[in-house]
C-alpha cells in the first residue's frame, strides 16, 4: 500500500496544530498523551520541551499577538524560518547586520571605523 499522506504547508500545520490544542480538554475529558501523539504526528510534529526565561516567553507572546498567533505557534514558525534559510540568505543578512552597525557606530565620532 502507497503512503498516501501528503506535505503539509506550514500554516495547514499550525491550524492542525491549533485544532489539537483547542480540542484536547473536552467537556471535563482530557485526552491521554497518546492521542496527543497522534494527532501531533499526522501533522508531523513532534513534541519538546524548552525552558526559557520568562521575559523571553513574554516578548514571544506579545510579538505573535501582533501576528495572530499563539505563541507556540509564532516560535515554531520563527524555528522553522531559521532552519530553512540558505547560506546566501545567511551570509547576505549578516551582511546587512554588519553594515547597520557600521553606519551607526560611524554615527559616534569615537567610533570611527576604518575602512
Amino acid at each position: 500500500m502507497q503512503n498516501s499522506k501528503k506535505k503539509m504547508s506550514e500554516n495547514e500545520i499550525l491550524v492542525a496544530h491549533e485544532e489539537a490544542e483547542a480540542n484536547r480538554h473536552v467537556r471535563f475529558r482530557t485526552m491521554s498523551q497518546e492521542e496527543t501523539d497522534a494527532i501531533l504526528s499526522k501533522t508531523g510534529l513532534q513534541s519538546i520541551n524548552l525552558r526559557l526565561p520568562t521575559d523571553v516567553i513574554e516578548k514571544l507572546k506579545n510579538k505573535a499577538k501582533k501576528e495572530g498567533l499563539k505563541y507556540q505557534p509564532y516560535v515554531r514558525k520563527l524555528l522553522i524560518q531559521h532552519v530553512n534559510i540558505d547560506a546566501n540568505e545567511k551570509d547576505k543578512l549578516r551582511a546587512d547586520i554588519r553594515e547597520l552597525i557600521k553606519e551607526e557606530l560611524d554615527k559616534r565620532p569615537s567610533y570611527k571605523i576604518k575602512n
